[in-house]
């Protein structure tokens, strides 16, 4: 038997909105009140995707044990994906941060994926959405296509024998 749900109507805007919630109503047993939570940072993703053009989307961890896409954002000058990734299950071998964030509430910064069947390599950042109670509701990814921004500084060093800013040591 289908929950039902009873937030309130202005968290939900869109269609986007109402699959994120039938998702999450269907494959999960969260609360209207984690789901409230995961629609609030799902209407921040673009803010988080124009921060360095990247692609965000949001995960959840189904009854079944499986990590769900339930919301995403696809930054215009980016979009890694160039298709809807909502609904996808991603297995574990290959969203390992993902599944960390999920099941042990870790998070990870500057990692480094490859998707789109492996061709593309991208960076990520991987953060756990925790309930107001401190439990993991979710994960939030933000994801960006210049793998290599992270070790250019690095490359630049060694070309000029000297750090280029001071974090370099």
């Amino acid at each position: 038997m289908e929950k039902e749900f009873t937030l309130k109507s202005e968290l939900v805007r869109d269609d986007v909105d109402r699959q994120m919630v039938y998702l999450v109503r269907r494959f999960t047993d969260l609360s209207d009140e984690d789901m409230g939570i995961l629609l609030e940072m799902a209407h921040s993703l673009p803010f988080v995707g124009n921060l360095e053009s990247g692609d965000t989307y949001i995960n959840v961890l189904t009854r079944n044990g499986e990590s769900m896409v339930v919301a995403q954002y696809r930054h215009p000058d980016c979009d890694l994906y160039k298709r809807s990734i909502i609904g996808d299950i991603e297995k574990k071998e290959d969203e390992p941060a993902v599944y960390r964030a999920l099941e042990k509430g870790i998070s990870g910064r500057g990692l480094i994926g490859i998707i789109d069947d492996g061709r593309l390599l991208v960076r990520h950042t991987v953060s756990p959405i925790l309930s107001k109670d401190g439990r993991v509701i979710g994960s939030l990814t933000y994801e960006y296509p210049n793998a290599a921004m992270d070790t250019e500084l690095s490359v630049l060093r060694t070309k000029r024998e000297r750090p280029v800013c001071s974090a370099i040591s």
